[in-house]
């Protein structure tokens, strides 16, 4: 993983984390797909930032409603490559 692309993932989860719509559509690449699990109220897929903003506010609405405190928001991740069979 380029350090590029980690920066970004480390943007994209401070965006989740902070509720940062616009930070997370940021973080994406303009011609994103977003694919989610049929068991999930938002499901489906969401294509571009467009979709990507959809997709947002139908997780919003499910995920919203628990009002997780900042703290319990934190996601402290982690973040592991695997380049050429070898862990960084």
């Amino acid at each position: 993983m380029s350090h590029e692309n980690l920066e970004n993932t480390h943007r994209l989860f401070r965006a989740v984390e902070e509720r940062d719509v616009a930070g997370l559509l940021a973080a994406y690449d303009p011609e994103i797909v977003i694919r989610d699990a049929e068991l999930l109220p938002y499901r489906g897929i969401y294509h571009g930032l467009e979709g990507a903003k959809q997709h947002i506010e139908g997780a919003a609405q499910t995920w919203n409603p628990f009002k997780p405190s900042p703290t319990e928001r934190k996601m402290d991740a982690v973040f592991l490559a695997l380049v050429n069979n070898k862990m960084t």
